[in-house]
């Protein structure tokens, strides 16, 4: 399994570590299953030779659970650089934020209520999302 989870690292930066070996390899090996490969080089060689294939790999192994305000300590620490840093050093514009990675759009809706709720006017900032599961991202 380790050819895949290089080759997750060195394409998306995915560290099996954060969600565990055992889940990348069980996902691995299921996918495996439905193409009818035996061995780890063979489905390593079909990860590499369709971008289809790689695709459904990372969506069964990324983790989409999210709600808002998950933590809301970085939400604080957030709203308190905006408002006492970076809104008074810049009077004009909008504070322009990304939210990597954003799931199904939980996390920067939190960034904006939170931000609504300290009494920043919404056209002084602007939210882009992203993330890598374009499922995650269909639903948001």
């Amino acid at each position: 399994m380790q050819q895949v989870e290089a080759l997750l690292r060195k394409e998306i930066g995915l560290d099996a570590a954060s969600i565990g070996s055992s889940l990348i390899e069980r996902t691995i090996r299921l996918r495996m299953k439905q193409h009818g490969l035996k061995r780890e080089t063979d489905y390593h060689q079909l990860l590499r030779d369709s971008p289809t294939e790689f695709h459904e790999l990372i969506e069964a192994v990324v983790v989409t659970e999210t709600w808002f305000f998950r933590d809301r300590e970085p939400f604080k620490a957030f709203t308190q650089f905006a408002v006492g840093e970076w809104l008074l050093r810049h009077a004009e514009g909008p504070m322009r934020i990304l939210s990597v990675p954003c799931s199904s759009g939980e996390e920067p809706y939190s960034l904006a209520m939170a931000l609504l709720d300290a009494g920043v006017a919404a056209e002084r900032f602007h939210i882009d999302a992203v993330d890598i599961s374009t499922t995650a991202l269909a639903r948001a």
